[in-house]
């Protein structure tokens, strides 16, 4: 695929030298389908341009992702109710006093999903600045995240499928605590 690149306004996209430019040298004056009268430069221009844009439609049509979820579909079921959490339980608190420190997370299935969202903060207030842990594609239910320092945490898991409208609710976050090695 060529790297195209903007030049002068933006609105000119060029190929680099030497590549496919042999196959579009164009020495007269051609006219487009509207009847418009092309240089030849511009006619290149317009022959890259087409090229780029048909490599890249050939590309996103043969690099599906297989966990892609645009959610919002009205034509869809709503989703089921948002994951159980089950370990660690509500208010869990380690007894291993070394860091970096495994927890094991799990949580019930739910029926017909294609991935489970995970997230891990140090805040019940659940704010992009207090997030230390997440995975956007968890395919089963479970998850080891490793946290290199002791506190209070919190987790929270929801469930998307292609199958509705959008992802389901997070779940009522769990608090675990892992204890300060000074202790």
């Amino acid at each position: 695929m060529s790297d195209l690149r903007p030049v002068g306004d933006g609105g000119t996209w060029i190929e680099p030298e030497g590549i496919a430019q042999t196959s579009i040298e164009v020495t007269a004056r051609m006219s487009n389908s509207l009847g418009c009268q092309l240089t030849s430069g511009a006619r290149r221009r317009k022959i890259v341009l087409v090229k780029w844009l048909l490599a890249a439609s050939l590309v996103l049509l043969a690099c599906t992702d297989p966990y892609s979820f645009e959610p919002g579909d009205p034509t869809k079921p709503d989703p089921p109710a948002p994951p159980q959490l089950m370990a660690p339980a509500d208010s869990w608190r380690s007894d291993n006093f070394s860091y970096p420190q495994d927890v094991a997370f799990s949580w019930q299935a739910i029926s017909g999903p294609v991935f489970y969202q995970f997230e891990a903060y140090i805040d019940l207030t659940i704010d992009p600045q207090h997030l230390v842990f997440a995975d956007e594609r968890v395919t089963s239910t479970e998850l080891v995240a490793s946290f290199g320092r002791y506190g209070q945490y919190y987790w929270r898991v929801r469930a998307a499928s292609r199958n509705w409208n959008n992802y389901t609710d997070w779940s009522e976050p769990f608090r675990f605590s892992l204890p300060n090695p000074a202790d």
